[in-house]
């Protein structure tokens, strides 16, 4: 029996190119809900914990300095963040440390650009912009994009929703479209 390379070829290539996935993040119904919005964001002020908790990964420790793209250094340091928001919406964001004598500032910047939509805070782009362990060594060729909202709850924690998509190729070879969202929850500072 001869086995013919062309039927299998087409076979993976048809299979390759029906390929994707698509992971919807749902809201947890023992959190509380995001509370209704008004245009301005000067809600989300406020002091939040750093190490959160995420929806999909229950025993994973999410930090919200590092979705608000501190560098490492500095937000494996930190206790909370303190979010500002002035009267022309400008956000400022600091890591914070407790210690001994008292709480201290760990001198860092974010270089993400924020803006307020509806009530929320809102930050997009590629995902070597938003790197979050992709880059250099990932195995997707081609285009991946990313989408932070954060909403205050009505228990006044903060509630961050990270949505992701891409198409391309990994290794160059199997053909991939993508799209995930997830829900992180921060507590406010007590």
């Amino acid at each position: 029996m001869k086995f013919r390379v062309l039927p299998v070829a087409f076979l993976v290539a048809i299979a390759s190119l029906l390929s994707g996935c698509a992971v919807g993040g749902k809201f947890p119904s023992t959190w509380s809900r995001p509370s209704p919005t008004s245009g301005t964001c000067d809600k989300l002020a406020g002091s939040f914990v750093d190490v959160g908790a995420s929806a999909e990964y229950p025993n994973s420790k999410p930090r919200l300095s590092a979705l608000f793209q501190f560098p490492y250094k500095d937000w494996e340091k930190a206790d909370y963040l303190k979010i500002a928001i002035d009267e022309s919406a400008k956000v400022s964001l600091e890591i914070w440390a407790r210690g001994q004598f008292g709480d201290t500032q760990i001198p860092s910047k974010s270089k993400l650009i924020i803006s307020c939509k509806s009530g929320s805070l809102y930050w997009e782009g590629s995902l070597d912009e938003l790197s979050e362990g992709h880059g250099k060594d990932n195995p997707l060729f081609g285009v991946q994009h990313g989408k932070y909202e954060i909403a205050r709850g009505t228990d006044n924690a903060l509630y961050v929703l990270r949505s992701e998509s891409g198409g391309g190729l990994i290794y160059m070879f199997l053909p991939i479209a993508y799209s995930d969202s997830s829900w992180y929850r921060f507590d406010a500072v007590r």
